[in-house]
């Protein structure tokens, strides 16, 4: 008798031992495809391009879905930030219209895990030459081509880490009332028509006071 129950005692466990494992293998499973990797909560402040000591400052509002940001607002801050170079700073703040372009909150979030690593300018751009593709698959592929650490990135991505520094920026571009994206400001003058000519007008004007 004594043998029969060691015997059972001896397939329990094994049984126990098997559903443990089998337990385990799952949890394994699930933290790696469901739950979000962790990364550190920290704020890294975009850098400014030009000169970020220049009386001047231009402040686009934009969001990297906005057909208007990637049609007309960029090409002008492109030609503006070659014209100027060191003589005016250029500073990017989210302006993510979710109603309409859902996809725009992930978009800045990315720009942002690349700004962790110190390529925000580089990955901006490629977000509006690649605008019409949008996604977490040409997220990663920027990631990759510009030589970012691609394990940061997609923990700081995935993570929703960068939400709170999105936020932010939403915030500050909700309190200044805009009409719409693109938008911009030449120190505190708030300018509507944003047509190069007019842009160029209103910065050589304040870099002559």
């Amino acid at each position: 008798m004594s043998e029969k129950r060691e015997k059972k005692r001896t397939r329990n466990v094994a049984i126990f031992l098997g559903i443990l494992v089998l337990v385990v293998i799952a949890y394994a499973i699930y933290v790696n495809i469901f739950r979000a990797p962790t990364y550190p909560q920290t704020y890294i402040p975009k850098p400014y391009t030009g000169n970020t000591t220049a009386k001047v400052v231009i402040t686009e509002y934009a969001d990297f879905v906005c057909p208007a940001c990637g049609m007309y607002g960029e090409p002008v801050m492109r030609t503006l930030r070659a014209e100027y170079q060191d003589r005016v700073a250029f500073r990017f703040v989210h302006f993510p219209l979710v109603n309409i372009h859902p996809e725009s909150f992930r978009a800045a979030e990315a720009s942002e895990c690349a700004n962790d690593q110190g390529k925000f300018w580089q990955y901006h751009d490629k977000l509006f030459e690649n605008q019409k593709n949008l996604g977490t698959e040409l997220y990663y592929k920027i990631a990759e081509n510009l030589g970012l650490d691609i394990k940061q990135f997609k923990d700081c991505l995935d993570s929703g880490a960068k939400k709170e520094t999105v936020m932010s920026d939403l915030r500050e571009s909700l309190s200044k009332n805009l009409k719409g994206t693109p938008s911009f400001f030449v120190n505190n003058i708030y300018v509507e028509n944003y047509a190069y000519e007019n842009l160029k007008k209103i910065i050589d004007e304040e870099l002559k006071k």
